[in-house]
């Protein structure tokens, strides 16, 4: 069984060098993602997900519930291999509709669509928007529906932000202008996919950085455009389809993984234009808490971009738990958002120079945020278990 295992785990770490070498991974990034797919793949097989199993796992040891109990490592796979399928269609199918050649694939898909758009004669930024276009087209037409068009996602979120920050003037009334962060909360954003974020003028940069070389990625970001550049939106990644739609082929999701997939995103990055970074005056209670709780976890510096990425982790959870407060959401709905949101931070450990922190820490330190335990009905921390609320340290 130990020979069978630790075989396994060589298949995995060769495959997986591969599919990263494939997918243009620059050589200094495969070792830690293949160090973390090693350990995944001596780990017990996944089981069945359930939602109140999971909760109680989660409860217990957040990370473990999503990384060790779902299982990432196939799931990456599945989804590696379905994004290079589906590129190659959207690449011939964007390549005939223009009515020139089809490149040869080189797994570099702004490089191949460069070479359409010379073909063609047109811009290589209107290839690139025809390209997003056709594989969103075909992710919405395999999938039965388009995550990017769930906008009443959009608008309980910020409703139920808002309303977790007003709590916070509640709850400290004298440490910051709650009132004047509440109001940036609730100021209308736009939820846009990554093509319609390219047709209104949006930067390919930040595709290309957020969603991927192959927009593979599960993922999406926050953009607020530069001084003269007034877009300011919330966009969707590609791979947030595409991850939905390698789990139900594999058959181990629920019907509703790309939804609360979804959530968990948004949640995140609906809270960016109130983070650490861009606030700091409203997270003096907070700061020491989350500076402790990272220097504890690593020890590469604790820098405002990642003190920015925990605080929007941190209005996730508190936006999560006034969902469930508010009974808008169930507390099994957001077992789903936990668990199927939380799996892309399995395979993201913290590398030096990041703007990340690491994943696993990620998912235990929201986790441990009291509000969201609370409303999940998980038992109190044990006392000398450091837990960073918005409000700052429950020790």
């Amino acid at each position: 069984m130990k020979a069978d295992r630790f075989l396994l785990g060589v298949f995995v770490v060769v495959a997986a060098a591969a599919v990263y070498q494939g997918a243009g991974l620059p050589s200094s990034e495969w070792g830690p993602r293949l160090a973390s797919l090693t350990a995944l793949a001596s780990t017990p097989a996944p089981k069945p997900y359930e939602p109140q199993s999971f909760l109680e796992a989660f409860c217990e040891a957040p990370s473990a519930a999503v990384c060790d109990g779902l299982g990432a490592t196939g799931l990456e796979k599945a989804e590696s291999e379905l994004s290079e399928k589906l590129n190659e269609e959207a690449l011939a199918n964007v390549a005939r509709g223009l009515g020139v050649a089809v490149p040869f694939s080189s797994g570099k898909i702004y490089a191949d669509m460069a070479m359409v758009a010379h073909q063609a004669g047109i811009a290589p930024s209107e290839a690139d928007v025809l390209f997003t276009e056709e594989l969103e087209r075909l992710l919405t037409e395999r999938l039965g529906f388009s995550p990017s068009q769930e906008q009443a996602m959009v608008s309980t979120l910020r409703s139920a932000l808002t309303d977790a920050v007003n709590y916070q003037g509640d709850v400290q009334p004298d440490t910051t202008d709650w009132k004047a962060l509440a109001e940036r909360a609730s100021q209308p954003v736009a939820f846009l996919s990554a093509s319609e974020f390219l047709r209104k003028g949006g930067p390919v940069k930040p595709i290309k950085g957020f969603c991927g070389k192959s927009l593979e990625r599960y993922n999406a970001f926050f953009y607020q455009g530069k001084t003269g550049d007034r877009l300011e939106a919330v966009v969707l990644c590609p791979g947030v389809s595409l991850r939905a739609l390698a789990a139900r082929e594999q058959g181990r999701y629920t019907p509703d993984f790309a939804k609360q997939a979804t959530y968990s995103l948004l949640s995140h990055e609906l809270a960016h234009p109130i983070d650490a970074r861009k606030h700091p005056q409203a997270y003096n209670n907070w700061m020491g808490c989350a500076r402790q709780a990272a220097s504890e976890n690593s020890t590469l510096p604790v820098t405002p971009r990642k003190l920015s990425e925990l605080s929007a982790d941190q209005w996730s959870a508190e936006t999560l738990a006034m969902l469930v407060e508010q009974g808008k959401v169930s507390r099994e709905e957001v077992a789903g958002i936990l668990a199927f949101g939380s799996l892309n931070y399995c395979l993201m450990p913290e590398r030096k120079n990041g703007t990340h922190p690491d994943g696993r820490f990620r998912i235990d330190f929201k986790g441990r945020n009291p509000r969201l335990r609370q409303a999940l009905g998980c038992a109190p921390l044990p006392p000398t278990t450091l837990s960073c609320g918005v409000e700052g340290s429950t020790l």
